[in-house]
């Protein structure tokens, strides 16, 4: 099951950004040092598993520091033409974010190296002619930091990763959710139960607050319990701890073959290897469900007793 982009409203400013205090403190002192100096602060790749918030910092900083943001998806960033808008950045300046930074054409690769060294861009239509941008920072996101080439990388003068979520976070993640979507009231024991069901990620969070709020409006329920909650997960086939129907699917596979390789793995769950890879594996290994070997996926002793 593939995660829906903005089932829930993004946070939109630092105060309701829920995420790892040491990051959130140095994006804080990053922007009060740019407005002191009277620039924009340096360029940006933030890098961390699908669904962790990436996008949301970046339209979070593009509206404390008051710019428009123009924002493209690295695969379908393929040629120079693409760009011609950033030569309409205002006086004020503007942010320029690509998400999957590291799917961009080589091609845009090598146009982003003056634009942010220097503010400098080749015309589409004359490459002899540079073209000056106004101010611009650049935001790239990314899953796959190390797919970067290095030239690119170092122009990114600040590097962060997204930590995990602890428990405690996900907890105010899903009641600052809640609290945004109408009709319905959650109790402190329904936020927990979604908390749980959430692996840790905002995202998937998002998306089963969305499932359990359409079920309680079509259903006329007012006040979301945990007994309520649980039914639409079980229901929906999503287990106390958040595994899903893919979750369950690559489990009893491997409990099928033991040991199997990662195409054939996807070949059998019906879904694509990097989606897997980056989605699915990362929480079972968490959970102490599933291991990488040399040899291809298995399953611990944990994973092999796993009953649906």
């Amino acid at each position: 099951m593939k995660e829906m982009e903005n089932a829930v409203p993004r946070p939109s400013s630092f105060d309701g950004y829920t995420c790892d205090p040491i990051l959130k403190t140095r994006l804080l002192e990053h922007i009060q040092a740019a407005r002191v100096k009277g620039v924009l602060p340096p360029h940006m790749l933030f890098s961390g598993l699908p669904g962790t918030g990436k996008t949301t910092v970046a339209m979070i900083m593009a509206k404390t520091l008051n710019l428009p943001m123009f924002r493209f998806i690295g695969c379908e960033l393929k040629k120079a033409a693409q760009l011609k808008e950033l030569l309409k950045v205002p006086d004020c300046g503007a942010m320029l974010f690509i998400d999957e930074i590291h799917s961009i054409s080589k091609e845009i690769s090598e146009l982003l190296y003056p634009i942010m060294e220097d503010r400098q861009m080749s015309s589409s239509t004359d490459p002899t002619l540079t073209l000056y941008l106004n101010p611009l920072i650049v935001i790239g996101a990314t899953t796959e930091p190390g797919s970067l080439e290095k030239p690119l990388l170092d122009r990114f003068t600040l590097k962060f990763t997204i930590p995990q979520y602890t428990g405690m976070q996900m907890i105010a993640i899903v009641k600052e959710m809640a609290a945004k979507m109408s009709a319905v009231i959650y109790t402190s024991d329904a936020i927990i139960a979604v908390a749980k069901r959430s692996k840790n990620v905002p995202r998937v969070a998002g998306n089963l607050i969305f499932q359990i709020n359409d079920s309680a409006i079509a259903n006329n329920v007012p006040l979301i319990t945990y007994a309520f909650v649980k039914e639409v997960m079980d229901r929906n086939g999503v287990t106390d701890d958040g595994l899903d129907g893919t979750d369950r699917k690559i489990i009893e596979s491997l409990q099928q073959y033991d040991t199997l390789g990662l195409s054939t793995l996807s070949s059998l769950v019906g879904e694509d290897p990097d989606w897997i890879s980056k989605v699915y594996e990362p929480y079972l290994m968490q959970r102490g469900y599933l291991l990488r070997t040399p040899k291809g996926r298995t399953l611990t002793a944990r994973g092999q007793t796993l009953r649906f």
